[in-house]
């Protein structure tokens, strides 16, 4: 069997053989990966000052599998608002 040929085949995730091969993960990983963002979109819009460490928190996620979803999924966390106007820059 020739290893480079399988590979594509394979979901990178979990290692099954992806039944449709013009996805990245497998059935179960994809909807894993949706759920996932669901989760994490749902935290940020009803916290939207959290950092990454609160919403891995928060969901019961991983801090890795956040900063994933950060990274490659087109979701951002807020610049937390100056609270303290003591601790403001001057110019």
């Amino acid at each position: 069997m020739n290893n480079h040929n399988s590979a594509g085949r394979l979901c990178p995730h979990c290692g099954r053989i992806k039944s449709d091969q013009s996805t990245t993960f497998c059935e179960t990983c994809e909807e894993a990966d949706r759920l996932d963002y669901k989760r994490i979109r749902s935290y940020l819009q009803h916290h939207p000052q959290a950092n990454a460490m609160e919403v891995a928190n928060n969901t019961e996620l991983s801090i890795n599998r956040v900063l994933y979803f950060l990274k490659n999924k087109n979701l951002q966390l807020r610049a937390p608002e100056n609270k303290n106007p003591h601790n403001a820059k001057l110019p």
